[in-house]
Order: structure tokens, then sequence, then C-alpha cells
């Protein structure tokens, strides 16, 4: 946790410094208290009123496009990581409650100052949809997107990290000398960093790591940004049966391929919750969201070493953060992890939520109790990635560990 000097309140030096942190907050701008001008809560109406910026697929303009929404549908609040949140919404106030467009809300990381496209969502989006249809492939299975940028607090400011934390960014240098933008062969390293703050994300987040081969900011520049996406989507636990969860999950997959042997871009945040249902001509199929951590690869499909996914998911190779590059195979493993993650836990909502009740009377009786997968969860980069070797180490661990417990529950 980044914070302020300690205050002494029993020390005049102690009091003054309070009084002075008091008086500072009072007089904060609201953009610095969290207040997003670009999206507000109707009470009339109950509904949000979202301002999408005005990028898309066929112009660069600058003009806005109003959508409403009534409820979050996906949330990441955690300390670290991008915040992501989503919003099914409509461009019509009248079909409020038939939505047909998805809001992503997020901070991702971005290059301060750079122009580069590289780790732009939108952009990333926009390159693979053509690219795909310049070869006439039908791209109702993909996640197109219809507009999308960077929010402004005002025509002159975008909403980044520098205008939410640059009044205190001093104070803060000088409370913690060792913080900042730590080179590789510094004495303060990744390394002595908690995992959270050298991933540049909390473990349970579904954010992209920075790039801690090179560089550690423990105060990652991200910008605010904001994409309208269609087509809407399922999540896998509102899926009928396992025949629709292997249609998706194989569905998403070849997308994956496509969309890095035909445009080039390897995913490399394989989850729970980046594959998705949706229904095109009245059959059910899968899509691939969520390409925050996409990168675009060479001819030789060489990645530079990035630890970046959701641990429950990523690839030992990626929690190690080792200097081999990544591939489709990393990816192709963490899909791996998705399926004994489902078989363990359940695929519906109504199986995992009577797994997490058959949990919790394990716990009742046994306070030493550690469910399946417990280490993948709630453990360390390394620790993960020791679990996961365990499991797989031969065929008798493997059932032990994962494939005994698909169907332990109040049922069984």
């Amino acid at each position: 946790m980044v914070s302020s000097k300690d205050m002494d309140v029993t020390t005049s030096t102690g009091i003054a410094a309070y009084v002075k942190f008091i008086v500072s907050l009072c007089f904060c701008e609201e953009h610095q208290l969290g207040y997003d001008p670009s999206m507000t809560w109707c009470s009339e109406n109950k509904y949000w009123i979202i301002k999408c910026p005005g990028r898309t697929p066929d112009n660069d303009d600058e003009q806005s496009a109003t959508y409403y929404a009534r409820d979050l549908v996906f949330v990441a609040d955690h300390l670290f990581g991008r915040h992501t949140r989503g919003f099914y919404a409509s461009a019509d106030p009248e079909l409020v409650d038939q939505p047909d467009t998805f809001i992503k809300d997020a901070w991702p990381h971005a290059e301060r100052g750079s122009e580069d496209t590289s780790r732009n969502e939108l952009a990333i989006l926009q390159d693979i949809v053509q690219q795909l249809e310049k070869r006439g492939i039908d791209t109702k299975g993909y996640v197109r997107p219809v507009r999308g940028g960077t929010v402004r607090l005002d025509d002159n400011h975008d909403d980044d990290t520098d205008i939410v934390l640059d009044p205190v960014v001093g104070d803060i240098e000088a409370a913690h000398p060792r913080m900042g933008t730590i080179a590789e062969n510094d004495e303060t390293n990744a390394s002595t960093l908690p995992a959270e703050l050298a991933a540049g994300r909390g473990k349970d987040d579904e954010a992209c790591a920075i790039d801690d081969s090179s560089r550690v900011e423990v105060i990652p520049y991200r910008v605010h940004r904001r994409l309208a996406l269609k087509p809407i989507g399922k999540p896998l636990y509102a899926l009928s049966s396992p025949y629709e969860l292997i249609i998706v999950l194989a569905d998403a997959m070849t997308a994956h391929s496509k969309i890095l042997n035909l445009c080039g871009y390897l995913h490399r945040d394989i989850s729970t919750n980046n594959i998705l249902a949706i229904e095109v001509d009245g059959r059910v199929r899968g899509v691939l969201i969520d390409f925050d951590c996409a990168i675009k690869v060479g001819s030789q499909r060489r990645v530079r070493a990035e630890r970046t996914g959701t641990p429950s998911f990523m690839s030992i190779n990626n929690l190690r953060n080792s200097s081999v590059e990544r591939s489709e195979l990393d990816d192709w493993e963490s899909l791996l992890y998705v399926v004994f993650w489902l078989g363990v836990h359940g695929v519906s909502e109504e199986e995992q939520s009577s797994y997490q009740a058959f949990i919790e009377g394990k716990y009742k009786t046994d306070k030493d109790f550690k469910p399946p997968l417990y280490a993948w969860e709630n453990g360390s980069f390394e620790e993960v990635a020791d679990s996961k070797e365990r499991c797989l180490a031969n065929p008798e661990r493997f059932t032990s560990s994962v494939l005994d417990h698909f169907k332990e529950g109040p049922n069984d």
C-alpha cells in the first residue's frame, strides 16, 4: 500500500500535517476523489448514462456517444489492477432493458506519451476484424468494437493516473524513496516486492501485468479507457450442459488460433472470464474477449517474457516469469486449467453454489481443510506454479489432485 508519512498527532508537527491533510482533502477537485463526469446515475429513470469516446472503426472523430445501462454486470474491485467494469447497454434509453452493446470501462497500462497502439485494445480489435473480413471470414463469432477510446475529463485532459495522482506523487516519493521506477539492475527489483505490486495488479484481478522484465513502476501509468463492444455474451456458468461448454471452448480457441495465425496477435489471458457464450444463427457459439493483454507477435512467434493473466489460469512458465518467450502453448495450457477449474468448481451457477456450500460445510468441521486447487486461488505466483507442477507430475497425482474432485460435492 502506498501511503503518506506517519502523522503523530501527539506532536505539533504531526497535528499540523494532519490538519493540512484534512484541509487538502476538502479542496480536492472532483476527479481526484474518483468522480467520473462521463458516467452519471439517473435516479429518476434508474439507469446509468454513459458517455463513450468517439473513435469508431470508420473514423477518428472525437464525438462521444451516449449509452444507457441498468446495472453493473461485471466488476473487478481490487486494490491493484485495471478496475474493469462492464455494463449491458443500449444507445436508446427506451431500449435500456433490451441491451445490445457491452460497455467495458477499465484502466489498462499504457506507455506514457506514446502513440504506439500495440497495447491499445480498441486498435487491436479493429485490426483483427479488418484483417479477418479482408480474408472473407465471418466475424459474427468475434468481439467487434463499435467505438471507444480514452475517457476525457474535459477538452484538454485525458483521465489518467498522472491527472489523479500528480499533486501527491512528490509526497509519495519522499515518504517512500525506494519506490518509483525500478530498473532491472537496481538493488530494489521486482523480486523484493509483494507479488501484487511486482505484477501491477492483485492476484485475483483479471488484469495483465506490466513488463517487469525491464522495469517495475510501483505506481504504474494507466489510462482510463472505455469501449462499446458487440455482441453481448453470456458467462460460462449460464450454459445449460457440458456439451455446450465444449462447443463454446472449442469456438473460442478456434478464434484464438485464427487471430494468431492470420492477424498476428497472441491473447495471453485465457480464463473463465474471458470466454463467453453467444447465439449465432440459432446455435450456441463461443467468443474470446478482453484483448488488453494481447500483443503483436513476429513471424517467429517470439514474445518478450512478461507475466500476464490471472494466476489460477496462467501457465507455469508464465507464473515463474521465466526468460522463455511466451507462445500459443502458454494459452493452450491456460485452457487446460480452465477445464480443470470448471470440473472441480462446477460449470453452472447452481453447481458452483452447491460446491461453495459443500466447502463451507467442510470448513465448519475442519478449520484446517484446504479445498481442491486452493493454492491456485490463494497462493503467490511461485506457490501457484508449484501446486500446478505437483498436480501434473504424473497420472496418479493428477487423478488424486484434480480428477477425483470433479464429482465431489453434496450431490455425489
